[in-house]
């Protein structure tokens, strides 16, 4: 049940959440901030990271939680110690597709920013657009160095994944 409420938050547009959003920010005085943003990242990428994770959290095996309240574990220290190492991957893969998302995001970093301390690089790279004039050497600069991030976190945790993965097929890489 609550699950399907989450996905269900993914069928609207995220347009649609921009002025409730806008509203609660204002109201706790929170926009123009970096915390008001990554507070509205927050409530727009959860659903996703929650699905990601949840996919494999349930390939932990139901033997395992029991085995390990059986041998007197606390649900805690089940879950730090049992779930959470074997759910290391799609931690990774989650973190990784929450994080290129922010950094991709633009809609919400425009509507909720208006200073220079608190906009995001892709808003940087909009305002660069002048009315008579149009910098396409700098556009096209920052549009090349706005991928570098990406492409960097992509393959460290590539290989990050790759090397989980491997351990837990038991072979070396």
């Amino acid at each position: 049940m609550l699950l399907n409420t989450i996905i269900r938050t993914r069928m609207f547009p995220v347009v649609l959440m921009l002025a409730p959003l806008f509203m609660v920010l204002r109201s706790i005085g929170l926009v123009d901030t970096k915390l008001g943003l990554a507070l509205a990242y927050s409530a727009v990428l959860l659903p996703s990271f929650i699905w990601i994770l949840k996919a494999f959290i349930d390939r932990v095996p139901r033997e395992l939680d029991e085995a390990a309240v059986l041998d007197g574990a606390s649900t805690i220290a089940t879950m730090i110690r049992v779930i959470i190492p074997l759910a290391v991957p799609g931690l990774a893969a989650a973190g990784l597709f929450t994080a290129a998302g922010a950094w991709n995001e633009f809609l919400f970093a425009l509507m909720f920013t208006t200073s220079q301390g608190s906009r995001t690089w892709p808003v940087g790279l909009q305002l660069m657009v002048g009315d008579f004039q149009l910098p396409w050497g700098m556009i096209a600069a920052g549009g090349v160095l706005s991928t570098l991030p990406v492409l960097v976190i992509f393959i460290v945790g590539r290989r990050l994944l790759a090397r989980v993965l491997a351990v837990d097929r038991g072979s070396d890489l």
